[in-house]
């Protein structure tokens, strides 16, 4: 956190007044890693027979699972496309959104691009 300035976090004290210790402390957490299953190459099911790097399923993204904190870029995996590294908070607008086969849809948020898988 000593690379945060200063004039960014008087400001943040500003925004959140009884909440900006909640948001430091929020800082120095582990954060969440998590993937999803690219189905175009393995479905889940098989995928789950497979697996031997997550810590569970989110509950709320089909395919969606945690990941523990080591890095998941040295899995074969990853390398095949067989899963996308992806936070759980990028997965779900796709989980509250009803999207038609037929419709074109264009993700302004699309950098790098996982969310629009």
């Amino acid at each position: 956190m000593n690379n945060i300035p200063s004039a960014f976090l008087e400001r943040m004290q500003k925004l959140l007044g009884g909440g900006y210790d909640a948001y430091l402390a929020s800082l120095e957490e582990q954060s969440v890693r998590a993937f999803r299953v690219n189905t175009e190459k393995m479905s889940v099911e098989r995928f789950k027979r497979f697996d031997d790097i997550s810590v569970g399923e989110i509950p709320f993204v089909p395919g969606g699972f945690y990941l523990a904190p080591e890095r998941v870029g040295g899995h074969p995996f990853h390398h095949a496309g067989v899963i996308y590294a992806q936070e759980p908070s990028a997965m779900a607008p796709l989980e509250c959104i009803d999207i038609d086969p037929e419709w074109n849809v264009l993700d302004l948020c699309a950098a790098p691009g996982g969310k629009s898988s």
